[in-house]
């Protein structure tokens, strides 16, 4: 064992001295993890799997979350194209949600307030999973954003209390405390107040909540926890995502620039750093539930010229051609007689989608995307 670990350092060593510095995972203090990272990534076989006996917990999922935007601007390159670069805004808004999630849902005591900025956080946590990475929603996914909501505020209102006194640390601390009451007694197989159990649990009501709210001194209770929100934020001259404020385009083009400015008043402007400036759109989708127009024109660029479906790739464009219209040449009709808008089904609102229906007398009801189904659907039955 000991000559595996000796092995597994001199390789990270040499891997440390081939990039020519001692790396810290950009900033989040990480060394350990950083050299299992540059030794994975080092081997060809091994670079393109997943990465073994690197587990995010404890101390190190809290630097990543604290210090998540680091890890984010990292992965900026030159000449980034459109999508690159909504992708790195999304993960990069994405670490800042689950971030202040984490900070609200650990808290011992919550109030209404509270509450209202985790459901916040955790469902434009959720839209922006759904909207831009529909392929890496799981059950985790759905549980952080939709079980941890429910049943925080379910411990709010018939307890009182925050999320937190049930997190992790807290829960292998009791029980490491109740496996040794246990070992105080022999009345197991009791019955009534003489169960061990009883008697325990008892014994841990009196020392953790009816002591120390009737004692005339004051509480002794030093918290643990550890701030998932960066210091600086907060402070003057730094953003909410923790970057530093300055006043600058972010690299825009002149055009750009006047159109930023034009956008954004000067308030948003002093407030807000260059990366959640370009973010901003990407925040409205999240908070609306759905795609820009704009979004959806760099996400899903090519259109199927006989039902307006929107694809990423022409490959998935050429896939659903094949399947869905057969032979394309006698599929193939002119666009206005099947699709009489100004612009694509795929990127109207709701109130659009409600007054043409309405006009060729559909139902009006539903989600946005039962709605432009529906359209699709009445447009392409018109002869």
């Amino acid at each position: 064992m000991y000559s595996k670990m000796v092995s597994s350092e001199a390789k990270a060593k040499e891997v440390r001295e081939a990039q020519g510095e001692y790396p810290s995972l950009v900033g989040l203090n990480m060394k350990y993890i950083a050299d299992r990272v540059l030794e994975h990534d080092a081997s060809k076989s091994t670079r393109h799997t997943k990465l073994n006996n690197v587990r995010f917990i404890g101390e190190n999922a809290i630097r990543l979350a604290k210090y998540s935007y680091r890890l984010v601007d990292a992965l900026e390159i030159p000449n980034e194209d459109q999508v690159s670069k909504v992708k790195r805004l999304v993960l990069g808004k994405l670490a800042q949600f689950l971030r202040d999630a984490g900070a609200l849902f650990n808290k011992h005591e919550a109030n209404e307030a509270d509450l209202n900025d985790l459901d916040q956080c955790l469902d434009q946590y959720f839209n922006l999973y759904c909207l831009f990475l529909p392929e890496g929603g799981n059950l985790t996914v759905w549980t952080v954003s939709k079980a941890i909501q429910y049943f925080a505020r379910k411990f709010h209102d018939e307890y009182g209390v925050g999320y937190g006194v049930v997190s992790m640390q807290g829960k292998e601390a009791k029980n490491a405390k109740v496996k040794d009451y246990l070992k105080l007694t022999n009345h197991s197989k009791a019955e009534g107040k003489s169960n061990k159990y009883h008697q325990v649990f008892r014994s841990e009501y009196m020392v953790t909540f009816y002591l120390p709210e009737h004692s005339p001194s004051p509480s002794q209770y030093r918290p643990h926890f550890n701030a998932r929100v960066p210091s600086q934020v907060g402070t003057p001259g730094y953003c909410d995502c923790g970057r530093k404020i300055v006043r600058s385009t972010g690299g825009l083009a002149e055009d750009q620039e006047d159109d930023l400015a034009e956008e954004q008043d000067d308030e948003v402007q002093v407030s807000l750093c260059p990366f959640c400036l370009e973010a901003l759109e990407v925040v409205a989708c999240a908070k609306e539930g759905e795609l820009t127009p704009k979004m959806t024109s760099i996400l899903l660029p090519d259109v199927c010229d006989v039902c307006s479906l929107r694809f990423a790739y022409g490959e998935k464009l050429a896939d659903h051609k094949k399947k869905t219209h057969g032979n394309t040449e006698r599929a193939v009709v002119p666009h206005v007689r099947y699709m009489p808008f100004d612009i694509d089904i795929n990127v109207m609102q709701r109130e659009r989608l409600i007054a043409e229906l309405a006009r060729l007398g559909k139902p009006t009801t539903g989600s946005v995307a039962t709605l432009r189904t529906r359209l699709q659907k009445a447009c392409c039955s018109q002869k």
